[in-house]
């Protein structure tokens, strides 16, 4: 694979199922070829209608990305969120199921974010964006276009909308915070709302609750009071029971346990609970529920009872399912493996059946073998990831590694499609790496136990872990422990940064992506406090600012051997650019190690644009190659060659 591959890669998301389970509608990802001459942009997504093995076809294509797909309840056309052509903001759209154009179901005078169907199909429910602020307007024209600081900030607004008539009739439901999710319980009478007390990310994460409202009135009949951070939500057929993903207390780092409630009663009884992560459900007509189970690097999917006794168990060998969703007594899922990226399969009986192939591209690609693989920490502790060997090694000599560190840290790498441009694993493998994503203490799909086992201890064990992978790996005689390179994108940057400074002569090379240099700084720059406070360190930086500079890699950025490559998009508000400037700035000066800092204008916590990931996987792929294959002094030359090629060749096509 190549990383101009990177560009062809099509993924299903966003499934949805019909009412009598014929069809299954999803969006199909697509980016733009900035290398063929594409316009630089982000992600598109493209509305797809399957109805068996092969039987996709194109409903909605071209320029626009589409999102929140629904079919009808009475299941005769489907419905999106997009904003095409001449529109100003984002609009609900329908499109007929048996084929024709898409026309605008609904035009808000701001973008539609959320929305969901009544059972009856009269109604629908939607959250949209506040209105505008006509004075601030006024002055920006003027020039004066001073910011506050989150104080700016406004929630967005809930809204009913009649359809059942001539003209649709739409009335604000009026309710006290910021609404998100929305779900609509059977017979209509009631919702189920995330709220959250602001926009802020730190709220939306660690303060959002389901709120059960009134269908008519948006009175608030009961709050779903769940200890920690909360995920799926679906009523009961009843409309009266409920079970929802959320976590086991407020510092549990991610929402995995399933509960069942009731509507009025504040009992929350776990229905599945154990090593691993419930990251979806489907409650089912006929009062089972289908919970999609990940443990390890693995997955599973369960029927399980409304008592949550499991009934029959369907675990995907040579792949990892992503998503669920239901219709007509049927579910489909979205499956991926380390040679194929996400596809749509349907369940057939005790099992599930392909029924998409968007990459046939894949089929001529040698892609190099990937599997779980399980070592012991130094303190007894069993550590797993997936390790992918070289696809082709040269003679009896090890190979180079590719140590590649998941953010989070809640968070977790599965046995399916893990290549893409931070993560470059099918195309290291192709180069005669053996890449290794270890999912070290703090990661999901292992239970909560686990997740918690990094909090209060920064860059401890968990971060032990990684040197523990690589010994393992070199005692198992697989890797070359003098070519050990190292690389990650936020928390995975914050490993690469203490790889490349405390830990230093285990690492020929680090690549940090979005990453933490200074716990301290990063309290203060960051819109996810009050997260890193109860769900990480535990402890604010004032109670022990020494403590704090300990796990900062800066403190240790005078020992540094290790060449390291640092990138940051500069409108990052997760990590804040500052992160890696101090840690670039520090390494300049008191360490003889190669120190190279890119920045990506527009870029945000992560690199949205097509020409921004190429630009990152050619730097991150050269960096490594210099010091972990070719072994060469000094620094890989500032500008990417393939990339001048690419102009120069454009230039003289004109």
């Amino acid at each position: 694979m190549q990383i101009a591959d990177l560009l062809k890669v099509r993924h299903v998301s966003g499934l949805a199922v019909s009412s009598n389970g014929q069809h299954a509608a999803y969006g199909l990802t697509k980016k733009p070829n900035v290398l063929e001459g594409d316009e630089n942009g982000g992600l598109a997504r493209h509305l797809y209608v399957a109805t068996g093995p092969d039987g996709a076809r194109a409903y909605v294509e071209g320029e626009q990305s589409i999102s929140a797909i629904r079919f009808s309840p009475d299941g005769t056309y489907i419905t999106f969120l997009a904003k095409m052509g001449s529109d100003s903001d984002t609009n609900l759209y329908k499109i007929p199921i048996d084929g024709g154009s898409q026309r605008v179901l609904y035009d808000h005078r701001t973008s539609i974010s959320r929305y969901a169907w009544s059972p009856d199909g009269k109604t629908l429910f939607f959250t949209a964006a506040p209105g505008p602020d006509a004075k601030r307007d006024a002055l920006l024209k003027r020039g004066f276009n001073a910011r506050i600081y989150e104080e700016g900030a406004k929630n967005s607004t809930l809204w009913r909308l009649d359809v059942d008539g001539k003209r649709p009739k739409v009335r604000q439901l009026k309710v006290e915070g910021h609404p998100t999710d929305l779900y609509v319980a059977p017979g209509g009478k009631t919702i189920a709302v995330a709220l959250a007390p602001t926009p802020h990310i730190d709220d939306d994460l660690m303060k959002r609750r389901m709120h059960i409202l009134s269908a008519r009135s948006g009175k608030v009949r009961h709050v779903v009071e769940t200890p920690g951070k909360i995920g799926q939500f679906r009523f009961a057929p009843n409309g009266k029971d409920f079970a929802i993903i959320a976590g086991v207390d407020q510092h549990d780092p991610s929402a995995s346990t399933l509960y069942k409630g009731r509507v009025g009663s504040n009992d929350l009884s776990p229905l599945r609970a154990g090593p691993f992560s419930v990251v979806d459900i489907e409650w089912m007509a006929d009062n089972t529920i289908i919970a999609l189970i990940h443990e390890g690097e693995g997955s599973r999917i369960e029927i399980l009872t409304q008592d949550g006794a499991v009934t029959q168990t369907m675990a995907q060998t040579g792949r990892v399912a992503h998503d669920i969703a239901a219709g007509g007594g049927r579910v489909a899922a979205i499956m991926s493996a380390p040679e194929h990226p996400r596809a749509l399969f349907m369940m057939e009986g005790e099992g599930f059946t392909r029924w998409t192939q968007h990459n046939p591209w894949t089929e001529e690609i040698a892609f190099a073998q990937a599997a779980s693989y399980t070592y012991t920490a130094r303190d007894g502790q069993s550590i797993s990831g997936v390790l992918t060997q070289p696809l082709k090694r040269k003679g009896k000599r090890r190979a180079p590694l590719m140590l590649v560190v998941h953010g989070g840290p809640e968070a977790h790498d599965s046995l399916g499609w893990n290549t893409n441009y931070g993560d470059p694993i099918q195309i290291a493998a192709g180069q005669g790496y053996a890449v290794f994503q270890p999912n070290y203490r703090g990661s999901t799909g292992r239970g909560t136990a686990f997740s918690k086992q990094h909090q209060n201890d920064y860059a401890g064990k968990e971060f032990n872990d990684l040197v523990d992978a690589v010994k393992a790996l070199v005692a198992d005689g697989l890797v070359d422990e003098e070519r050990v390179g190292i690389t990650g994108g936020s928390y995975g940057g914050y490993a690469s940064a203490w790889a490349a400074t405390k830990l230093t002569e285990h690492f020929a090379a680090s690549v940090m992506f979005v990453g933490i240099s200074n716990q301290i700084s990063k309290f203060g720059t960051t819109d996810i406090p009050n997260e890193m406070y109860l769900v990480h360190s535990r402890s604010w930086p004032w109670e022990n600012w020494q403590k704090m500079i300990n796990v900062s890699p800066i403190a240790y950025a005078g020992q540094s051997q290790t060449p390291t490559l640092i990138l940051h998009g500069e409108e990052d508000t997760r990590v804040h650019p500052s992160q890696s400037y101090e840690m670039y700035r520090n390494l300049k000066l008191r360490s003889k190690a190669p120190v190279r800092f890119i920045t990506y204008p527009g870029e945000g916590h992560g690199n949205r644009n097509a020409a921004a990931q190429i630009d990152y996987v050619h730097r991150l792929m050269r960096w490594m190659n210099h010091y972990l294959i070719e072994q060469k002094p000094g620094m890989p030359p500032m500008a990417v060659k393939a990339l001048e090629d690419l102009v120069a060749k454009d230039a003289k096509s004109r």
